[in-house]
């Protein structure tokens, strides 16, 4: 299941993932978070500490590439929340294949650290 809102008194959109997380599921809830964020600042933190993976590290470099294609313009940051050293891992290599110099991605173990980078300018 994952549920999508916004931080209270924040810009920040927060995708909540709790059970199986397939690639498809993270596509389409990319486009609604995108959908979401309006402006040339989006900030987006993907709380992942519930979460079962069900990615394969092909399907992380698929997933990189169709984001990359995908996300809108300007000024992108989003965050990853994890608590499993496996999906740290999978979330640290999309992060490498992701990342741009307007789309930052960022993979933490703590929520305030997450927030924290997220509200940086």
């Amino acid at each position: 299941m994952i549920t999508i809102d916004r931080e209270t008194h924040s810009d920040i959109v927060v995708g909540r993932v709790i059970g199986e997380f397939e690639v498809e599921d993270a596509m389409q809830a990319a486009r609604r978070i995108w959908e979401l964020t309006s402006g040339p600042r989006r900030r987006i933190l993907w709380d992942l500490r519930q979460s079962e993976f069900s990615f394969q590290a092909d399907e992380v470099r698929n997933l990189a590439e169709s984001v990359r294609r995908e996300a809108p313009p300007g000024d992108l940051r989003t965050a990853f929340l994890v608590s499993r050293d496996l999906h740290f891992g999978l979330v640290r290599m999309f992060e490498m294949m992701r990342e741009t110099e307007v789309s930052q991605t960022g993979t933490f173990r703590d929520l305030e650290q997450a927030l924290a980078w997220l509200r940086e300018s």
